[in-house]
């Protein structure tokens, strides 16, 4: 399974999986659920840290071919983005348990609620240590207040 092209990655490590599998008319019904850890960077103080994952997931896998993959302009109905369709004896199941992890995934992944980040004039990680910087107004996160500066 291959996930590299989110640039948060640099480990990840599934714990459990569970896949309920139901039998439908046109198809498969499947629920999800998958554990995994994930060693994430900051995004705002660029420190890697490890987080837990309980996601869970429904897809419904659908045979025979998208009747909306060769439309130009498509309106989706509710349920078609939970439909994957198939062709062929076989259901790729790991396209929901890839679809789960990133889903999961934030795109700007915090250490924690408070992080304060990073100096952008003396490069210190405002978590671990003060600024001296004499322009305190060009920092993101502000000491006095402790909030973060709309720029």
């Amino acid at each position: 399974m291959n996930l590299s092209e989110n640039r948060y990655f640099n480990s990840l490590k599934i714990i459990n999986v569970r896949i309920i599998l139901t039998k439908k008319a046109l198809g498969v019904s499947a629920d999800f659920n998958i554990q995994f850890n994930v060693e994430l960077v900051c995004a705002r103080c660029l420190i890697t840290f490890k987080q837990q994952f309980n996601e869970s997931l429904h897809l419904d896998y659908a045979a025979g071919r998208d009747p909306l993959l060769s439309s130009e302009k498509v309106e989706l109905k509710p349920g078609d983005i939970d439909r994957v369709y198939y062709t062929g004896p076989d259901i790729d199941l790991g396209i929901g348990i890839r679809e789960a992890i990133i889903l999961a995934i934030p795109p700007a992944p915090l250490c924690n609620k408070e992080c304060k980040g990073i100096c952008p004039l003396c490069g210190k990680n405002l978590n671990k240590e003060k600024c001296n910087c004499k322009n305190i107004k060009s920092c993101l996160f502000t000491p006095k207040t402790k909030k973060w500066l709309a720029l």
